[in-house]
């Protein structure tokens, strides 16, 4: 699946990260870094693309909330998150919605919590989406940074892996932190 994303390019990333915004997905990043070390150059543009994706798919998970209710959120999150969560949304509004999209906290949860608890729609896309460019822009140009002083032609593939291998790690490291409580 992977490699089909990652062929499609622009369209592959914005499908990711539609999806990535209201299901338990790895980090965006999975896909954006392997993209970002084969054209570097467009880092602006993928960064542009994933805070749009974002902001589809966000909306998607807003009104999936708003429509089902509180019955989603069991299936992704336990009772502490989600208690924990709504306390974070109800005293900081957007700000902890900023705050939760730009940290490599399950970001996905953002959407459905911000329609659970009725939060204006267009406030928490901006601040969701607007915490994903500036996420994917910092890491897109730390990859062309990097192109600079590694050649990416010979270890691109190999560093791109560790990145990948590391966010997936820390994905299912929290998955199962989480259901051990």
């Amino acid at each position: 699946m992977w490699q089909w994303l990652q062929a499609l390019e622009d369209i592959g990333l914005l499908i990711y990260s539609c999806f990535k915004a209201f299901l338990p997905l790895p980090s965006l990043e999975v896909l954006l870094i392997p993209l970002c070390t084969l054209h570097p150059e467009r880092f602006i543009l993928y960064a542009i693309e994933g805070a749009i994706g974002t902001c589809i798919g966000g909306a998607i998970g807003y009104y999936l909330a708003k429509k089902v209710g509180q019955r989603i959120l069991v299936q992704f999150a336990t009772e502490e998150e989600m208690e924990h969560t709504r306390k974070a949304l109800e005293k900081y509004g957007v700000f902890a919605i900023f705050v939760g999209a730009i940290t490599p906290i399950p970001d996905f949860l953002l959407a459905y919590f911000a329609g659970l608890l009725q939060m204006r729609l267009v406030p928490f896309l901006l601040a969701d989406g607007s915490a994903r460019l500036i996420r994917s822009l910092l890491v897109g140009y730390f990859v062309r940074s990097m192109s600079k002083i590694v050649d990416f032609d010979r270890y691109g593939m190999v560093f791109s892996l560790f990145i990948v291998a590391y966010l997936v790690y820390q994905y299912l490291h929290t998955k199962i932190k989480n259901r051990s409580k």
